[in-house]
């Protein structure tokens, strides 16, 4: 199937909008930040953001340009972060460093959220 085909079944089958259906296509269906596949799962599917790489509170505009598939996750660490770098590809590479430190903090807080959690229920 082309990604016409695709974007055109989805518009018709899903009620997608084209530009979601290009957001997923460009990224492979998963999150540009951390890879993610956001089709495993309802859990993964229902964590689709549409994400402004550029925050719109930076200047970020609404164009396809400017957007990308992330998952709940990372759209949420990233928050306001306006990658630095000259190209699409390096902001996203910014991006994704941003949010991996972001990751590795809320998982070891997640490790002592899930420990006591652990504890107390025996």
């Amino acid at each position: 199937m082309t990604p016409e085909e695709f974007i055109a079944r989805a518009k018709r089958d899903l009620g997608w909008s084209p530009e979601a259906a290009r957001l997923g296509i460009a990224s492979g269906f998963c999150c540009t930040y951390c890879r993610q596949s956001l089709v495993e799962d309802l859990y993964s599917y229902d964590s689709w953001h549409r994400d402004h790489l550029k925050p719109q509170s930076s200047g970020g505009g609404d164009e396809e340009a400017n957007l990308v598939l992330s998952c709940k996750v990372c759209n949420y660490i990233k928050g306001e972060y306006s990658p630095k770098g000259n190209s699409r590809q390096e902001q996203i590479e910014d991006a994704s460093r941003y949010i991996a430190q972001g990751l590795r903090r809320k998982e070891d807080y997640f490790d002592k959220v899930k420990a006591l959690v652990t504890a107390f229920l025996g």
